[in-house]
């Protein structure tokens, strides 16, 4: 699981809509809606391992132009695995 989390500086109204657009081997659009500080986070389930990025995206309103934040890059690991083996002599 990613979270993302960030702030807009400007809002009209508490709530309002954050679409996070996430790239790499999963491409998906993540929705989370502003706090009264105009903050947001939400979490992102990557079910495949790789390199992904991400940029939030807020719309135009009444009182503000739309904006787009900076593009962050992440990694997903590969999830370790054990194997074992066992033997009986009858």
């Amino acid at each position: 699981i990613v979270t993302f989390t960030g702030k807009v500086n400007k809002q009209a109204a508490v709530g309002e809509t954050v679409t996070i657009t996430v790239g790499g081997p999963i491409e998906e659009a993540v929705v989370t809606t502003t706090g009264v500080d105009g903050s947001f986070s939400v979490d992102f389930v990557a079910g495949i391992a790789g390199d992904y990025t991400g940029q939030a995206h807020i719309d135009e309103d009444a009182q503000f132009l739309a904006a787009d934040s900076n593009i962050v890059s992440f990694t997903i690991s590969k999830e370790v695995r054990a194997i074992t083996l066992d033997v009986t002599i009858p």
